[in-house]
Parts: C-alpha cells; sequence; structure tokens
C-alpha cells in the first residue's frame, strides 16, 4: 500500500513536472492560471488532469476540442512516478528518499527542455542544485558541491581560453555541483565520465554537427546509474585501488 501511495506521488510531481516544462521556457508563472489546454485555452477540470489515466482514456486527445496530447506528458509522468518507486525501495520511507526522488524529477523536467529548447533554465537548474544540498549530510554536501562548481569553473576558464571559445555552459556547471551534492566528489566524476561515455556515440552519429548535441539528459542518467548502483562503482573503486 505504501509503495502504492509513493507511486501516486510521483505520477502526481511528473504532472507538475510538465506545468515546468511548457510555461518556463514560456516564462510564465507555474502557479497560475490553471492548466488549460494549449489550443483552445479552456480550463482542464480536474477529472480531466489524472496522471496516466487521463492521456489512456482520452486517447491521447484532449476532451475539449480533440487536439492530440503529446506522448511527453504519459512519459514524464510514468518516468517521475518510476523515479520515486526506485529512490523510496533504495532508500526506504525517509526525508531524504523524498528530496532525492525531488531531485531527480527536476533533472527529468531539465532534461527535456535541454532536449527541446537546448538551454538549462537557471530558476529549475538553481531549485535542483538548492534541494541537492539536503541530500544526506548537509556538511558533506556543500563540500562536493563546491568542490564540483570550483573544478568545473577551472576547467571551463582553461579550456575557453585555450580554444578561444566557450566550451562549458554555467548551466552544465550547476548541473555538476547537484552531482557532487547527490553522489559525492569521487563518484560524481565517475559520473561525469559516465555520462560523456554515453553521449559519445550520440554526438558521433549527429547530422547536423553545429548543432548543440543536448547534454543533460545524459548527465542525468549518469548521476541515476551510479546512486543506484552504488555497490557495482565501489567495487570498481576498491578494484583499482581508489577507494
Amino acid at each position: 500500500m505504501a509503495y502504492i501511495l509513493i507511486g501516486i506521488l510521483g505520477a502526481c510531481i511528473g504532472s507538475f513536472m510538465n506545468v515546468v516544462i511548457y510555461r518556463v521556457p514560456k516564462n510564465l508563472s507555474i502557479i497560475t492560471p490553471r492548466s488549460h489546454c494549449p489550443k483552445c485555452h479552456k480550463a482542464i477540470p480536474i477529472y480531466h488532469n489524472v496522471p496516466l489515466l487521463t492521456w489512456l482514456f482520452l486517447r491521447g486527445k484532449s476532451a475539449c476540442c480533440k487536439t492530440p496530447i503529446s506522448i511527453q506528458y504519459p512519459f514524464v509522468e510514468f518516468m517521475s512516478m518510476a523515479l520515486f518507486l526506485l529512490v523510496f525501495a533504495k532508500e526506504g520511507f525517509t526525508w531524504n528518499a523524498l528530496i532525492v526522488s525531488m531531485v531527480f524529477a527536476l533533472l527529468l523536467a531539465l532534461s527535456v527542455m535541454d532536449y527541446y529548447h537546448q538551454v538549462i533554465f537557471d530558476s529549475v537548474s538553481l531549485t535542483t542544485l538548492a534541494l541537492s544540498f539536503f541530500v544526506g549530510d548537509f556538511i558533506d554536501s556543500l563540500h562536493a558541491i563546491l568542490v564540483l562548481i570550483g573544478s568545473l569553473t577551472l576547467i571551463r576558464f582553461y579550456t575557453s581560453f585555450f580554444f578561444q571559445k566557450e566550451t562549458l555552459g554555467e548551466g552544465d556547471i550547476i548541473i555538476a555541483g547537484i552531482m557532487g551534492g547527490v553522489l559525492g566528489i569521487k563518484e560524481a566524476l565517475f559520473s561525469l565520465f559516465i555520462a560523456a561515455l554515453i553521449a559519445l556515440p550520440f554526438s558521433y552519429f549527429t547530422k547536423d554537427k553545429n548543432k548543440r548535441v543536448p547534454f543533460v539528459p545524459f548527465l542525468s542518467i549518469s548521476i541515476l546509474l551510479v546512486y543506484y548502483f552504488d555497490w557495482a562503482v565501489n567495487w570498481y573503486f576498491k578494484f583499482i585501488h581508489l577507494a
């Protein structure tokens, strides 16, 4: 029963993340007005705003004007539900599990926005960073966040000077700080390496070489992998004598 409630909470948070994904890039309030159809602007009643189920019952179309509803909406709701269930299964029913789940839900929103807009929106990334301060021990998280942000800032400075162009954005540095807060210093650096490995084939096979490959989705996936399979990461560190 408890996991059912966690799943429902995760899906509801995913529904709110869809609001964030839609409104933040348009510089709209995420609080008001209430949810409405983007086509005819008619307010959506509560019984037509149930995560996952509404999209299925309405067969992917709005009830008011039959405008197709993007698959993004149930996808984000399902992924958020899955993230909440995974984190609570790992952490138990604790406040830390709730904080970590919210961090991953926000990373999911950032990933979708980066995919569509190739932009990391500060209002969302800074909120995620603020939450990551409270993952685990506050002092340890603060230390890891500052080390990661400082390290990436130095890398950005020197690589930009060497290549005469920006090689890292401020948004990427904030995401690195989030990685430090959630994972710790050593694990966050390993996660950056994993993200680069995952992103490499996508970057190589991109048809338009001038188009930026959205990196936040790969960073988010690597954070989740290192977080959830920390036992395998710790074994690897011991194997190479880094533990």
